[in-house]
């Protein structure tokens, strides 16, 4: 929902964060360059997160920002995929070219939320 502010406020104030979706995403072509373009090995997914991460590991700042609006229709240009796991070798791709970062976790991730669902209104999630 357009009106959701998020947890904290995430969804109304411009933050960095470690990915932003290539669905709606700027970037300076002198950076875009510098960092190779986007990895055309990944099939279907994980290209944009995989070039947010490469262009952190350069020392760029990835940002969000709520002054955008959009609308995105999902597979609208490439269509639907018809194979049962479409991402799986995409999957695997990321997971071994990124598990260390994964392992230590998303800087802008608060470790004590939930990495399964959005915290709730009231919710104690310290113990």
């Amino acid at each position: 929902d357009s009106d959701d502010t998020g947890y904290m406020g995430q969804f109304a104030s411009i933050r960095g964060c470690s990915a932003v979706t290539a669905a709606c995403m700027m970037v300076k072509r002198e950076i875009f360059d510098r960092v190779a373009g986007f990895d055309e090995t990944y099939r279907v997914g994980f290209g944009d997160t995989d070039f947010c991460l490469r262009v952190r590991e350069m020392g760029y700042a990835n940002l969000f920002t709520p002054y955008a609006t959009l609308y995105h229709h999902e597979s609208a240009t490439r269509g639907q995929s018809v194979e049962s796991d479409p991402h799986l070798e995409d999957t695997r791709h990321f997971m071994s070219r990124w598990q260390k970062i994964i392992r230590q976790g998303d800087p802008f991730y608060n470790p004590n939320l939930p990495l399964d669902r959005q915290p709730q209104p009231g919710e104690r999630l310290f113990l």
